[in-house]
């Protein structure tokens, strides 16, 4: 299991790049990581996914891709 902050954002956001393709236009951490006060093993890691194209079908891919990544809670906007 990953545990270091750095490499699991690394690995969720190459999976969202593999995933997702073309239609990822950005994503930013947020939250307790940012503000220094994330309590490691407890705290999500807040990610805001910004899409191209919003969809249903965008969202589900989204899911998948990060399906391994269980400490990251997307918000996804278009």
């Amino acid at each position: 299991m990953i545990t270091n902050l750095d490499t699991i954002l690394e690995h969720a956001v190459d999976s969202l790049r593999q995933a997702v393709g073309e239609n990822l236009y950005s994503c930013c951490v947020y939250g307790s990581a940012v503000r220094g006060n994330m309590i490691v093993g407890l705290s999500d890691i807040n990610l805001l996914i910004v899409l191209n194209e919003s969809t249903a079908a965008a969202h589900k891919v989204v899911e998948a891709a990060l399906r391994k990544y269980p400490k990251v809670d997307p918000f996804i906007l278009g």
